[in-house]
């Protein structure tokens, strides 16, 4: 049955999925008990269905759950419970509940600096969602000091042309626009603009979403000009994946 369920939210029939592991995960209550791993992962399987379904507080419901559970089983400051703490925070996080998701994400941090040290990736990809969380906060300031660590991080372990050091590149560029820093802003996005042309190609969706940046940073500068010309360039390199796009079709 778990299998059939799998297929189904792999297939995104998210109906279909509920339906099947609701019923997996009340026949594994009833028979294993409401801490045993197979009900635990059937609980963690149907929150993330509620999730993607967009049932955010059930899918929070049950992830309070599972994280009080984990804690009990693992301890408070386990790396394992950190994973899941940082579960609940992204379902806080899309349901505007800022503030809840900080404390969270804060407490899973400090967990995965501790256990795990500050460059693992794991303790990498958590400092960034704070940062996401701080700058949704308009905490601009805090949000750029761990954005600055991100970026230097993944740029040593993963390289320049990585995308993620390519997206935490942007993210860094785009609180900079936040605070009005428009020349710390204009001077990363070039430098994305460049790192993005050479690794991913001119018309790329990631090297047009930068360009397009640069020409609203270039027209916040007043540099109309600038921005005029990239946002042309735009333009024209769209119309003409599009021409090109149309003539394969006949």
């Amino acid at each position: 049955m778990s299998i059939l369920a799998r297929i189904y939210y792999q297939q995104e029939k998210l109906n279909q999925a509920e339906q099947m592991q609701t019923k997996i995960s009340n026949s594994y209550r009833q028979s294993h008990g409401l801490d045993h791993p197979k009900t635990i992962n059937a609980m963690h399987d149907l929150a993330t269905t509620y999730y993607n379904q967009g049932q955010l507080t059930k899918a929070e419901g049950l992830q309070k759950l599972i994280l009080s559970l984990y804690k009990q089983k693992f301890g408070s400051d386990n790396p394992k419970t950190a994973v899941i703490m940082q579960n609940l925070v992204s379902t806080q996080y899309d349901q505007g509940h800022l503030n809840t998701a900080e404390k969270l994400q804060i407490q899973a941090l400090s967990i995965f600096e501790l256990s795990l040290g500050l460059k693992d990736p794991k303790t990498l990809n958590a400092t960034q969602k704070l940062a996401t969380i701080y700058y949704q906060q308009n905490k601009l300031n805090k949000a750029e000091e761990l954005q600055t660590k991100v970026l230097a991080n993944y740029e040593q372990s993963l390289g320049l042309r990585h995308s993620t050091t390519l997206n935490a590149m942007q993210n860094l560029s785009s609180i900079y626009y936040a605070q009005h820093q428009l020349s710390k802003a204009e001077e990363i996005q070039n430098k994305l603009l460049g790192l993005c042309e050479q690794s991913l190609g001119l018309h790329h969706s990631q090297t047009l979403h930068s360009m397009q940046t640069l020409a609203l940073i270039y027209g916040q500068q007043g540099n109309l000009k600038e921005a005029q010309q990239l946002q042309i360039k735009v333009s024209s390199i769209r119309m003409s994946a599009l021409v090109l796009e149309s003539s394969e079709e006949e």
